[in-house]
């Protein structure tokens, strides 16, 4: 399964903004893997299921920081709760995963 986004022009400057760190880790490596599978004409961005997990863990699991902070702008909360839903049906009813 393949989740599709379209982005907004906003959301869509935040993800092309350089990766900075010298090592990649497990969020830059995210962000590089949406940018290259991010089309820049349409700003239509592929998203893995393994990604998209990531992406709802990280933004509410792993604390504040610049990438993590990054991904929450980029997905809105409806966006990851609803990849939450989808991931986890049995657990769509627990309140404290959204």
């Amino acid at each position: 399964m393949i989740f599709k986004r379209k982005l907004t022009k906003e959301q869509y400057e935040v993800l092309m903004r350089p990766i900075r760190a010298k090592q990649a880790g497990g969020y830059q490596r995210v962000l590089e893997r949406l940018q290259k599978a991010t089309d820049p004409t349409t700003m239509e961005c592929q998203i893995s299921v393994d990604d998209a997990r990531r992406i709802a863990d990280y933004s509410i699991d792993y604390g504040e920081g610049g990438y993590q902070s990054r991904l929450r702008q980029i997905f809105p909360e409806g966006v990851r709760a609803e990849w939450r839903r989808q991931l986890n049906p049995s657990k769509s009813d627990q309140g404290n995963l959204l």
